[in-house]
This record gives C-alpha cells, sequence and structure tokens, in this order.
C-alpha cells in the first residue's frame, strides 16, 4: 500500500509542492493509522483492566478528540519543519550519467522517521502490565 501512495504523489515531476506532499501524507498517514490501532489497544486494555461491576465507557468520540490532539501535534511539527526548511529538489546522477530529479531528504527526515521508534516501544511496554497469574485450580 506504501508504494501506491508514494507513486500517486511522486508520479509529476517532483517539486516543491509534491515533495512536502510526500513528507505531509507520509507523516499523517503514520499518525493516523498507528494512533487508531494503539487508542483501541488503549480502550480494550482498559475495559478489561476494571475488576469492578462498574462498565467504563470509554466512546468513539473521545477516542477521535485524542486522535485529533496526536494529529495536531503531528501537524504543527509538520508545519514547523515546512516553513524552517522547505524540501529541495535535487538532480541525481546515474553511473551512466542518467539524471533524476529526487526530493532530498535531510535531518528532519530522518528525525521524523527516528521519532515512530521511541513512540513504538512507549505504547507496547505501557500496554504491558507485570501482573501476578495465579495457577487454575
Amino acid at each position: 500500500m506504501y508504494n501506491i501512495r508514494q507513486s500517486v504523489v511522486m508520479y509529476p515531476p517532483p517539486s516543491l509542492y509534491s515533495c512536502t506532499a510526500r513528507i505531509w501524507l507520509r507523516e499523517i498517514g503514520f499518525s493516523l493509522t498507528y494512533g487508531a490501532l494503539m487508542l483501541k489497544t488503549w480502550r480494550i486494555s482498559v475495559i478489561f483492566r476494571v475488576r469492578s461491576a462498574k462498565a467504563v465507557k470509554i466512546t468513539d468520540a473521545y477516542l477521535l478528540k485524542r486522535l485529533g490532539v496526536l494529529c495536531g501535534f503531528v501537524g504543527i511539527a509538520l508545519l514547523v519543519r515546512t516553513l524552517v526548511a522547505p524540501p529541495v529538489v535535487i538532480v541525481g546522477r546515474t553511473a551512466d550519467n542518467l539524471k533524476a530529479f529526487l526530493c532530498k531528504t535531510d535531518w528532519w527526515d530522518h528525525t521524523f522517521t527516528s521519532s515512530k521508534y521511541p513512540a513504538a516501544m512507549i505504547s507496547l511496554t505501557r500496554g504491558a502490565e507485570k501482573k501476578k497469574w495465579r495457577k487454575p485450580s
């Protein structure tokens, strides 16, 4: 699925707009997908952690608000990235001296990519609770 999305954005020759769209679609798409999965997992873990007979109600609207906050933070970071260092189109050359126009990747791209791994590790370790397991009698 990633290749289809990337090829749709990168189909025209790279420009400032297509390089910016590539970055924004990648980051917002990741935060929507990963955020939705983690929030649904969080809701299920909260429901099953309750030890009383009282029902826990976490609505879809509440999850959407939290997802909106997450995407808002990512959007603000992307806006800062776009305003401070807009993407640049470079000309790459092959061994046969053929030209290819490419979107340059810089430390902003590497920072966004590497920030996904700590977020995944935090959410995975936070969801894993230490419980005392009893033998079934």
